[in-house]
């Protein structure tokens, strides 16, 4: 079955046509279920309304029974409608379906219009999926295609496994067939494809995946889970995947009609969700992320703005990529800049971004290393806090490199505490509860063991950081206002939180 949006866009020249999702001027359809003869007829339809609008033959009543007739294109018809390939780009026989692998949802396009040409590149179209423990045995295995044989893992064990090359490459072709494999824990997992295929959306399957099986196992995917769940990772692979094509991948919407519960480790959470009546038909409507009847004897909605500042000095610092959850209006937000969406159940990823230009860093950090001699060195480093005096940052760590042969330090600090830890080669500065518009300083004699063999000049790490920042947001984002519109009128009460955190925060010195 497949769950997701089909994505259209209106062509003076073709008419209405399948493309991909982020460009401005798309219309979001909607998907529901029909029965696999209704699609096809609507399919036809679809087709003939398609044809007289190109020939400039239809009017208003048309392009309205057109528009009506695309939400329902996408159905359980995958099987039903193969990639046609032509000479001709312009011409139609029967529609060609292709696939685009999003985060947490599975995105159909119909292309009503042109279909791929010869050799261009399938979405997965995986023939067998294959499960396998440090010492290459078979978990668990399915096979989605007669393509391939049941031997093909001997191929992966013979050329990738037994040659120490699983380090090398995630993809290996042999014979004539491609191998995508991933480790995660102490299982490898093996995708087999024997045609041209994406490659990305081959291993974000895998990702979403594992990510699905750690949501029905309380966290845990390893050798044991697979063991003990491998009755469910059957029936998940079998909903998951349809003839070697990812559909829905979404644990809210699988728990509602896969209601099995896994095996689940001592230190895992217990599960809280309970069968839910009319699951079928919730899964296959149109909000399928937002099951119906959801009461509260409080309504609250937080919407939290989590930041993580990922900075090497010495980069140029704009809001490049967006990146928003299924569940958002994207017509909406293209012509009002207003993200509008009918929410999940619970917490959930609303929207990422990335900035490159125009960061506000949150602190600068001035260190001062100086070796003196061979056995001796100083350090000195000066952190600001740039952000304003009434906020503060939490849990702020600062880690200085030093040298291997370290032998003993020294510390004074005018806040925090500071240490070192030898098992990481660092000078440790913690600082609780760092305000805005503060300098504090940290200076450090390090003795060194003077060795002979010694003769390599030591190479300086990046100095990092560990903070978190609330209240403040480094590209400056704000959220002008947060309303809840429902058709009862309940009272509800929203929350908006800035927080900005480090990822990959260093300081080359």
């Amino acid at each position: 079955m497949i769950i997701g949006v089909a994505i259209f866009e209106e062509d003076e020249k073709y008419g209405f046509h399948g493309v991909i999702r982020d460009h401005p001027s798309h219309v979001v359809a909607g998907i529901s279920e029909l029965k696999a003869g209704v699609v096809l007829a609507k399919v036809t339809e679809a087709i003939t309304l398609n044809e007289k609008y190109k020939n400039k033959q239809t009017n208003q009543e048309n392009k309205t029974q057109l528009n009506s007739s695309l939400p329902f294109l996408l159905c359980e018809i995958l099987p039903f409608l193969p990639y046609q390939e032509k000479q001709r780009s312009n011409q139609i026989d029967r529609p060609s379906i292709f696939q685009i692998l999003r985060p947490r949802s599975q995105l159909l396009c119909l292309d009503l219009i042109r279909t791929p040409p010869t050799g261009s590149v399938m979405p997965v179209a995986a023939s067998a999926i294959y499960f396998l423990n440090l010492r290459g045995d078979v978990l668990i295995n399915r096979l989605y295609r007669d393509d391939v044989g049941g031997n093909m893992v001997d191929a992966f064990r013979t050329h990738i496994m037994q040659t120490k090359e699983l380090g090398t490459c995630p993809v290996r072709q042999i014979g004539g067939c491609s191998f995508f494999y991933m480790r995660i824990s102490n299982v490898y997992i093996v995708i087999v494809v024997s045609s041209n295929a994406n490659v990305a959306c081959a291993f974000k399957f895998v990702v979403e995946a594992v990510a699905l099986f750690k949501s029905y196992f309380g966290g845990a995917f390893d050798e044991d889970a697979i063991r003990n769940n491998f009755v469910l990772i059957y029936e998940l692979l079998d909903e998951i995947m349809d003839f070697g094509y990812p559909q829905n991948l979404s644990p809210e919407i699988l728990k509602l009609y896969i209601t099995q519960e896994g095996v689940r480790s001592p230190f895992s959470s217990k599960p809280t969700d309970k069968p839910v009546p009319n699951a079928t038909l919730q899964v296959t409507g149109a909000v399928g992320w937002r099951r119906e009847g959801l009461v509260y004897k409080k309504n609250e909605v937080f919407l939290d703005i989590v930041e993580s500042v990922n900075l090497l000095i010495g980069k140029t610092i704009e809001l490049d990529d967006v990146t928003f959850h299924q569940c958002v209006n994207l017509t909406r937000f293209n012509s009002e800049k207003t993200v509008s969406f009918v929410p999940p159940d619970g917490e959930f990823e609303l929207m990422k971004y990335r900035i490159t230009e125009g960061v506000n860093l949150p602190f600068r950090v001035l260190p001062t290393i100086k070796e003196l001699g061979r056995t001796r060195m100083e350090v000195n480093v000066k952190v600001k806090s740039v952000f304003g005096a009434k906020m503060f940052a939490l849990g702020v760590v600062i880690k200085i490199p030093v040298p291997k042969q370290t032998a003993k330090t020294s510390f004074q600090v005018t806040s925090g505490r500071c240490k070192y830890n030898a098992a990481i080669d660092c000078l440790v500065w913690k600082i609780r509860k760092f305000p805005g518009q503060t300098e504090p300083t940290m200076s450090a004699e390090v003795e060194l063991i003077s060795t002979m063999t010694e003769k390599k000049s030591w190479t300086r790490p990046p100095i990092q950081m560990e903070f978190q920042v609330p209240m403040f947001t480094a590209s400056g984002l704000r959220v002008r206002f947060l309303k809840v519109w429902e058709k009862s009128g309940y009272n509800t009460v929203e929350w908006v939180r800035y927080i900005t955190k480090a990822g990959s925060y260093e300081i080359r010195c």
